[in-house]
């Protein structure tokens, strides 16, 4: 399968050059992300990068697709790794990107499961990778990015929760604390 990958990535740069498809281009960025392991993709991650940056610079819409794909980036090959991509192509970007793409775009992310992986992502972003965290202005973003997305996932699709928001009126005080 991974001779035939340099055709998909073909196929990625194609859709990503397209408005009308470049949020296809990301969804199947994602299952690149999802098929293959870090040292499969390594040699094709600097210039994948590339093409999203420069896509987003043009199209900032695509902005909700790209936090998708790499929400699967994150959880599969960890939050440092996102970083150190970022960081390669420019530095300061990682932090630009987190508080001007990521935390905007988080909330319009489509779909029960990539929302779930976005927030997952967003939450190992803030815990696994230092340089995120100390920066105060992205941890601020990223974090009022996660609770917005927590509070909004569509439980009702789920059958976790009844509703799909949260409700702190129905917070029950636990008996056994005794806080009152």
């Amino acid at each position: 399968m991974l001779e035939r990958l340099e055709g998909v990535l073909g196929v990625f740069q194609k859709l990503l050059a397209t408005k009308s498809t470049d949020a296809h281009a990301c969804r199947l960025l994602g299952v690149v992300f999802t098929a293959f392991d870090a040292p499969e993709v390594q040699a094709y991650l600097t210039p994948i990068f590339s093409l999203c940056l420069q896509r987003l610079q043009s199209n900032r819409a695509v902005g909700k697709s790209l936090v998708a794909a790499w929400s699967i980036f994150v959880a599969r090959y960890g939050a440092p790794a996102l970083r150190a991509q970022l960081e390669a192509a420019q530095a300061g970007l990682t932090a630009m990107l987190l508080t001007g793409v990521w935390a905007v775009h988080l909330p319009n992310v489509v779909g029960t499961l990539p929302r779930k992986t976005a927030a997952i992502a967003t939450c190992r972003l803030l815990s696994g990778c230092p340089e995120v965290a100390a920066d105060a202005a992205s941890s601020c973003a990223l974090s009022a990015g996660a609770v917005y997305r927590a509070t909004n996932i569509d439980h009702a699709a789920t059958n976790d929760l009844p509703t799909a928001r949260f409700d702190c009126s129905r917070v029950r005080q636990s008996p056994k604390i005794g806080v009152r």
